[in-house]
This record gives C-alpha cells, structure tokens and sequence, in this order.
C-alpha cells in the first residue's frame, strides 16, 4: 500500500540535503576566494575563516577603513520590516554594489566584474583570487586638483595625454 506522507517526509529530507550541500558549497567558495583576495592585498589569509573579521579585512581591502563592515550589520538590524525595513533593504543593496565595484576597481576590473560580484560574490571573489591580476589597492574616491593634474602627461603643445597608474 501507498503511504503519502512517508514520500512528502523523504522528498522534504532530499530537498533539505540540496540545500544544505549548497550552501556549504557556496560558503568554501566564498572562503577560499577571500582567502586567496586577502592574500593577494597583504593581509592575513586566516582571516577569510572568522566570521566577522573577514567582513572587517573586505571592507578594509575595498573602502580603505576596516569599520564600514558595521553599515551593513546596523543596517539589517534596523531593517527589520514595514517602511524602514524597505529603506534599509535599498540602502543595503546600494552598499553593497558600492563594495562589489570598489573590489573590483582594487583589482584593475570595472563594471561587468563588480556586476558579477554583486550577483554571485563566492563564485567572482574565487575567479578575483585565482586571476593574475595583482592588487593595486584602495580605489580612491575623489582626486584632489594637484592629484588630478600630475596624472596629465603633456605630449607636445597642443596635446595632453592621461595617465592612468591602473594602467600598464
């Protein structure tokens, strides 16, 4: 005789094993692709297994000041439902597309890569790690006048050429 809810209980436990092996499968990629970031960067390679310090060492590779790992966290925490929880969720994405670009800027890559990084973070910081692209370091986010005009190298009277340092 047919037992329905001896298959629905099987075909719950099989889903919950997908899952689950997903999830550890994304999280070692996510590991070893910092790993290898925080290599590349000069920093503490063992810092991608703790929890909280590898968000510090991320936000310290990619916005140059290790405590903006705390937007995101406060953010999910005050982002709990209703219209706030809305906003937050909206400011959490912008963040997060900022740090996806910056990281991929710090690497020499642009939009498509910080594309990718946003959208698929294990598996682009493991392709980030693996690449012979070195780390040029912190992206900077505004150039001062003096900054701006020493990158101007002029070729003859009438011609200026920019030089880009990411550039080789």
């Amino acid at each position: 005789m047919f037992y329905y809810p001896y298959v629905i209980t099987e075909m719950a436990r099989m889903l919950i094993g997908i899952v689950v092996f997903f999830v550890v499968f994304v999280l070692g990629l996510s590991i070893i692709g910092n790993w290898l970031i925080f290599s590349k960067a000069g920093e503490r390679p063992w810092a991608s297994l703790i929890p909280f310090y590898n968000s510090f060492i991320l936000h310290k590779i990619t916005w140059g000041q290790g405590w903006m790992f705390l937007i995101p966290l406060i953010l999910g925490f005050l982002g709990k439902d209703g219209f706030i929880g809305t906003i937050c969720f909206l400011l959490l994405a912008g963040f997060h597309g900022m740090t996806s670009y910056k990281l991929s800027l710090s690497f020499g890559h642009g939009f498509g890569f910080a594309t990718g990084l946003f959208f698929l973070p294990g598996l682009f910081r493991l392709i980030l790690g693996l690449s012979q692209r070195a780390w040029f370091g912190v992206p900077l986010d505004g150039m001062t006048y003096e900054d701006l005009k020493n990158r101007f190298v002029k070729v003859d009277r009438d011609h200026m050429q920019f030089h880009n340092p990411h550039q080789q």
